[in-house]
């Protein structure tokens, strides 16, 4: 009984100090706070601060990264000329997925080609990496902030940029390697020739 006494003491104690405690000394207490060992000072905590008509504001989230025409939008000589603003969109709607579908299918070139690394299993690994090209294109795209009918140029722009890779030879070379007829050495599968 004596210790519910004083604890209600301290809660009194506690809520006349929250009441005398400035803006900026509630938010300070509100972001430090741990909630699970002091749930009752946090309740009185949110009372106070709904009590003085205000709430503690989230931390402030990160901007949106990726939107090409929120981002040009924005920019005062695109105010002032739409037409142009909506070329430059349409340009880098395409240009951006097709550099970056060109760029994930760079290293097949760099491996197959300068660093001449081709046999069955690197041509099987090669082409269990291709689909990275386009997947990573058509994400650019849609990054971008492409939408509905939009999404054609992301779509030409992966087609453009498979195209200037398949230019490169390394599909055909990857292919031929594949197709290749294995080395008939005839004999045992130990290594004896009868």
């Amino acid at each position: 009984m004596l210790v519910e006494r004083k604890e209600k003491v301290d809660l009194a104690e506690y809520s006349s100090k929250l009441q005398s405690y400035s803006l900026e000394e509630l938010e300070d207490i509100y972001f430090h706070i741990d909630i699970l060992k002091q749930p009752v000072e946090y309740g009185m905590l949110n009372r106070e601060l709904e009590a003085r008509k205000l709430k503690v504001a989230p931390p402030p989230q990160q901007p949106k990264i990726g939107n090409a025409r929120r981002w040009l939008e924005k920019k005062p000589y695109f105010v002032s000329h739409p037409q142009v603003c909506n070329l430059l969109i349409l340009g880098i709607y395409f240009v951006g997925p097709a550099v970056a579908t060109l760029l994930m299918l760079l290293p097949i070139w760099f491996f197959a080609s300068p660093m001449n690394l081709v046999g069955l299993q690197t041509a099987l690994v090669y082409i269990a990496y291709a689909p990275a090209g386009p997947i990573s294109g058509l994400v650019v795209g849609s990054k971008l902030g492409a939408k509905r009918w939009e999404m054609l140029l992301p779509l030409l722009g992966v087609v453009l940029g498979t195209y200037l890779f398949y230019l490169t030879g390394t599909p055909k070379q990857v292919y031929d390697e594949i197709m290749k007829p294995a080395a008939s050495g005839g004999g045992s599968m130990f290594g004896g020739g009868f």
